[in-house]
């Protein structure tokens, strides 16, 4: 005997019709890595990760909060970034060996400007990242550390130093304070 359910779509096109005229309130809800008001928790993180860095505490809350984030989805990658160039100051100041304080600060430079090169990839074709670079005003000489970060030695730990606070500095102008005065109302 047949059962009377009804039969599942079987090819694309019925699965689109489908899709079409499901009510809105049968979607699932869009994914945010906020729980509160976005502006708010947004200062808080920006607060914690720029201006109290020299607060031990409140870099480890920020960066706490960015990774409640990241385990949620969605985390913006600049705010992911971020999180990632600060952590390293933080474990260059908690005395790790150079080695290591050296690879964490590649890691966080190499994912900053790929994530930045890749977020602003346009057309049907691939274009560098120094052009990209170029195109919205990051500086040459972060992709240049980080190409010697990827495909050469290890940068200094004072050229590490300097290029993280290049990207911080690239990030607070370009991500936090535009993004911060958008959720001003």
């Amino acid at each position: 005997t047949r059962s009377n359910r009804p039969r599942s779509p079987a090819s694309p096109q019925q699965w689109r019709r489908v899709r079409k005229a499901a009510p809105t309130s049968d979607r699932l809800p869009r994914r945010s890595p906020y729980y509160g008001h976005v502006r708010d928790e947004l200062a808080y993180v920006h607060e914690g990760l720029y201006s109290n860095r020299l607060d031990q505490s409140s870099v480890e809350s920020a960066l706490g909060v960015v990774r409640l984030w990241m385990h949620r989805g969605s985390c913006p990658q600049a705010v992911e970034s971020t999180a990632l160039l600060v952590q390293s100051i933080v474990s260059d100041q908690a005395h790790a060996s150079d080695y290591a304080a050296r690879a964490l600060y590649a890691m966080a430079l190499t994912r900053f400007v790929n994530s930045v090169g890749d977020s602003c990839q346009t057309g049907a074709f691939a274009q560098s990242i120094g052009a990209i670079a170029e195109r919205i005003g990051l500086p040459q000489w972060l992709v240049q550390v980080r190409h010697s970060a990827t495909h050469e030695d290890l940068p200094s730990k004072s050229v590490c130093r300097t290029a993280c606070e290049r990207a911080l500095a690239w990030l607070d102008q370009h991500y936090w304070k535009p993004t911060l005065y958008a959720h001003d109302d």
